[in-house]
Order: structure tokens, then C-alpha cells, then sequence
């Protein structure tokens, strides 16, 4: 596993640093001597080579996590998802290519660029088969990416992340973080919708670990880069076995019953929506030493815990 401290006095960038695994990052690197330069897509212009060459000198590493994260949205309107989240990127590289700077770039990613699989649990081995606009412009991304390093430019990899939860702020977009939404909805003591059986498969991996796994490739250069890794726990659970787990951890923590309703699939639901996966993370742990750490049960009571905390209990 990475050592910490191998971060003092480095110069880091994190891009998207107001949202949920950017702010997990930042806490936990707040424990060394760093320089920590926070890139937000709300308060600047990441379109704007300019913007780049202001910032790029010196840095060492870059955890490049701004994006749209709304499948739901990236479908409605590609030309503004391709925006959002792939034209930042290559500006961010071609700004590296004509002023002579070589960060390691750490790219979030997604394991829904997989798409409907077969077999469990999935590895690297996997072909990619995107379904939706904003799984084919995380692929994009990725290519940007390695295409980048093949020509000298930078060096990085891509980790595509399977579901991630806990501690921490909420996802804007209404698809994503859905577990960490059933936990507030729970401690509100307001009851839990479940689409259809809920028996799709999921592999949900907690916040803490996922960072730990940005940090685990910001030092392993050699090792990671031009690749593409599977970030998850391994174990796999029906989203059915998380939502009443969540309902038993809020009720052993309220002393209120959560109810739970199963209603129909909406005509509109998208088939990555309802997919199985389990993540076979091995590839990223022999390059780095990482380990998922938290099972599901015990992440989701920390989860529990942390928005009980501060909401000073039950919410109405």
C-alpha cells in the first residue's frame, strides 16, 4: 500500500475539487505537507487553454475528476456532455504538449463503459461495450488520455470506478450516489423505492477506499500508467440486499421502521440501469498493493452514522 507521506512536498492538481471523491482526496491529503491547487467547473473556465498554462508549472500530479455525471443527461444532450467532459481533457493535454509540461494524470472513469456483461465478476479483460453517451465519452476520455502518454506528452492511467458510497456531499445529478440518497431518505423515516425486484447486481465500493485508490496510482507510475483499472469492493450484492440493509442499519439507529415499495420499471429505464456487475479488481492491486477495505454492512452503518451526526439525528 502507498505511503502518505511520499506526498510531501509534491504539487497537486484535483480538478472538480467541490465534488464528492475530489473532497474525500482533498481531506485525506490535508494530512501532509502538499500543495493542493483547486480546479472547480463552476468557478473556472476549463475550455480555456490559458486557464491551463496558468496553473500546469510544477505540478506533479493531476486527479482529474471535474465531469457531468448525469447518464440521464449526457443522453439528452451529447454535444453539451461532450463539452463538459471531454474537451476539458483535451485542452488540459494539449496545453501539456505545447508548453513542455509531463504531470501524471489520475482520470476518473466508469465501469459502465462495459455495458452489459455476461460473465461475473468482470476484469480488464473485458471488451468495452458503451451503451449510453456518457459511458461512450468515458471511453472517449480514456483514449484522449492514452493516446496522449503513447506520444510522450504526460504520463496516467484511467480508473474505472464501480459504485461508489459514503461519507460525503451528495450527488447533484438524481442517478447518481443512489445509495447514499436512500440513506437520507431512510433517516428522514420516509419510506425506500425499490424499481421493479431490485435483484440487479451491484458492487459498491466506499468512498475511503476509492480514494485511497487515486492516491495508490498517483505513486505508482511506473506500474499504472497507460492502463485502465477496476476500482471496486468484489463483492456483489443485489441492490434489493443494500436497500434493507440500509433500512436495518437506520432502524437499529433511530428505533424507527423504514418502509420498503417495490413499483413497476418506468417505460423509460435504461437497460445499463438494470445490469449485473461485480468487479475483479486483482490487475490494480498487484501494480499498487491497494485493497478494498470496507464491506458493504460496515460502510453503509459508517454512512449511516456520519449523516445521523450531522443532522443531529432524525430529520422530518
Amino acid at each position: 500500500m502507498f505511503n502518505l507521506n511520499d506526498y510531501d512536498n509534491k504539487t497537486l492538481l484535483i480538478t472538480g475539487a467541490s465534488g464528492y471523491i475530489a473532497s474525500s482526496l482533498i481531506e485525506t491529503l490535508s494530512r501532509v505537507n502538499c500543495r493542493i491547487i483547486s480546479v472547480s467547473r463552476k468557478n473556472n473556465d476549463l475550455w480555456d487553454s490559458n486557464f491551463w498554462r496558468a496553473i500546469l508549472k510544477d505540478v506533479d500530479i493531476i486527479f482529474h475528476l471535474a465531469a457531468q455525471t448525469s447518464i440521464k443527461l449526457a443522453n439528452e444532450n451529447p454535444p453539451q456532455d461532450m463539452q463538459h467532459n471531454i474537451v476539458p481533457l483535451i485542452t488540459l493535454l494539449e496545453t501539456c504538449q505545447q508548453h513542455h509540461y509531463s504531470p501524471h494524470i489520475i482520470l476518473a472513469s466508469s465501469v459502465s463503459i462495459y455495458g452489459l456483461t455476461k460473465q461475473l465478476p468482470v476484469d480488464e479483460s473485458q471488451p468495452d461495450n458503451p451503451l449510453t453517451t456518457y459511458c461512450l465519452h468515458k471511453q472517449l476520455a480514456e483514449h484522449y488520455l492514452k493516446y496522449y502518454i503513447r506520444q510522450g506528452v504526460v504520463t496516467g492511467c484511467a480508473l474505472r470506478l464501480a459504485n461508489v458510497y459514503g461519507p460525503g456531499a451528495t450527488a447533484s445529478s438524481s442517478d447518481r450516489n443512489i445509495l447514499n440518497k436512500m440513506i437520507l431518505t431512510a433517516l428522514r423515516a420516509k419510506p425506500l423505492t425499490v424499481y421493479g425486484d431490485g435483484n440487479y447486481i451491484r458492487d459498491y465500493v466506499y468512498i475511503d477506499d476509492v480514494a485511497n485508490a487515486f492516491l495508490a496510482a498517483g505513486l505508482a507510475i511506473n506500474v499504472v500508467n497507460g492502463k485502465h483499472f477496476i476500482i471496486s469492493s468484489g463483492e456483489a450484492n443485489t441492490f434489493m440486499h443494500a436497500i434493507h440493509t440500509v433500512a436495518k442499519e437506520v432502524t437499529l439507529k433511530t428505533q424507527k421502521d423504514i418502509t420498503i415499495n417495490n413499483i413497476p420499471l418506468p417505460e423509460t429505464i435504461s437497460a445499463i440501469d438494470l445490469r449485473n456487475f461485480q468487479g475483479n479488481s486483482q490487475a490494480f492491486c498487484q501494480a499498487t498493493a491497494w485493497q478494498a477495505q470496507t464491506p458493504l454492512t460496515q460502510g453503509i452503518r459508517k454512512t449511516v452514522n456520519h449523516y445521523y451526526k450531522i443532522n443531529e439525528g432524525v430529520t422530518s
